[in-house]
């Protein structure tokens, strides 16, 4: 004998919404960490390029025995010495 139509258990509506909402926010949570995240990785990222840099010109300095002047440009990822 199967069982009938109406002892299945099936799920309301709003018990899916609600199951969708608990969701949506706790991708909304990770996708937030995760951004920022990136965010503060990049910034070290480009705090180390800043001091290898520094360190690069000061190493140019002692060898050449000269002062060296470096330039950070915006739109450029690798500094200019001069």
């Amino acid at each position: 004998m199967q069982p009938s139509l109406k002892s299945k258990r099936f799920f309301t509506l709003i018990e899916l919404l609600i199951v969708l909402m608990v969701l949506a926010l706790a991708s909304g949570v990770i996708g937030f960490s995760v951004h920022r995240a990136l965010r503060e990785q990049r910034f070290k990222t480009e705090v180390e390029l800043v001091a290898d840099s520094l360190r690069l010109a000061q190493n140019l300095m002692l060898i050449m025995n000269a002062d060296v002047h470096v330039t950070f440009k915006a739109d450029e990822k690798i500094p200019s010495f001069a």
